[in-house]
């Protein structure tokens, strides 16, 4: 069976970050097991799905009083069955963790799936955010779109059922998305002008970010040669102490950064430094950073690439982080805003029926 239909998407939307929307970087996914269930013989592909298992009008549960349907839940069942098993059927109930089966842990995350939803509208309504005549001529523009794709009408409708989708689903998946991001504009602004410096900088500590510059001179394999890398990055760091410190250090940092650091592509890239953290840069590179302080230079760095020197600077943050395109600020309010809408769902009552706890994966996933 193929996968479901955009199971990216899907994925995507329960994480509230579509395509170009969200900084990836700062993104919370639903947690993997710890280790992957281990079936009890090679497991077979799942080749089809009894959507019929339950009548679509079977009542699983509520979130603060708002009913979903076996249709909506078995959408997101197979969004994580598919996710976290890669379509193959496993002994559903393998342990998870010592109180968990596999079955017991995608149900929790496709209802937590559902909550966020449910509470994002919830919150939205109060604070007056709703979808606009605009923004439903978006929506279904999109879906106009997708009809395209498919070929026809009939195609589409088709596309949809057989990967637990109908149209009015989509819809209302679509829409609620587009609420979450005008939810996210409501609190903290488009570009999340409204966070404030304080809370970014307390965010980028929290986070163990840095900022830093750094001219390099590229190690040679010729013995001869790499010792002239080496005299030359001594010589600049000689330069470099000799113009003392602050804006004199900064300045003639830049001068030479821009004339002779031989990271071509940092400098095109991150003409303003690098605004990294653990992980982002070779060891060497980081506990360098680590020990300066802020207006400090290092000594001579070595790493694979070669010969660094490092200033550490003050953390701007309005400053892109490292291999991503949003600058510290966004990042910082898109995490906070993830983190509050996780808290609205947990906070959710949610009500479960029977039907719910009696699900039996063995019978859906075949």
């Amino acid at each position: 069976m193929k996968r479901l239909l955009c199971l990216a998407l899907s994925a995507l939307f329960l994480l509230m970050t579509l395509a170009g929307c969200g900084p990836a970087a700062t993104t919370e996914p639903t947690p993997a097991p710890t280790s992957t269930p281990e079936p009890t013989e090679v497991p077979n592909q799942i080749k089809e799905i009894n959507s019929a298992f339950l009548p679509e009008d079977t009542l699983m549960f509520t979130v603060d009083g708002s009913e979903v349907y076996w249709p909506e839940l078995l959408y997101w069942l197979c969004t994580h069955v598919f996710s976290l098993t890669y379509g193959y059927q496993f002994d559903w109930q393998t342990p998870y963790d010592d109180s968990t089966t596999v079955q017991d842990f995608i149900i929790k995350v496709s209802v937590d799936a559902v909550a966020l939803y449910r509470t994002v509208e919830k919150k939205a309504a109060e604070l007056g955010v709703t979808l606009s005549e605009e923004d439903r001529e978006s929506v279904e523009s999109e879906i106009a779109a997708a009809k395209k794709q498919a070929g026809s009408e009939e195609a589409f409708r088709e596309q949809l059922a057989s990967n637990q989708l109908t149209e009015e689903l989509y819809r209302y998946l679509l829409g609620t998305s587009v609420i979450y991001y005008k939810l996210f504009n409501e609190l903290y602004g488009l570009n999340a002008e409204k966070y404030s410096d304080e809370d970014a900088l307390a965010y980028a500590e929290e986070n163990g970010y840095m900022l830093a510059k750094h001219i390099l001179l590229l190690s040679k394999d010729d013995e001869a040669e790499n010792e002239k890398v080496k005299a030359d990055i001594e010589s600049i760091l000689e330069e470099l102490k000799a113009a003392g410190s602050g804006e004199a250090l900064y300045a003639k940092f830049d001068e030479i950064m821009k004339s002779r650091s031989e990271d071509t592509g940092g400098l095109i890239q991150y003409p303003n430094g690098y605004l990294f953290r653990q992980g982002d840069m070779v060891t060497e590179f980081y506990n360098a950073t680590a020990a300066l302080k802020e207006g400090e230079i290092s000594g001579i760095v070595e790493t694979n690439y070669g010969y660094h020197i490092i200033l550490r600077l003050p953390i701007d943050p309005d400053m892109i982080v490292f291999n991503s395109s949003y600058p510290l600020r966004y990042t910082a309010a898109y995490t906070t805003f993830q983190r509050q809408t996780k808290a609205w769902a947990d906070e959710a009552e949610i009500v479960r029926s029977d039907t719910l706890d009696k699900l039996d994966f063995y019978e859906i996933f075949k």
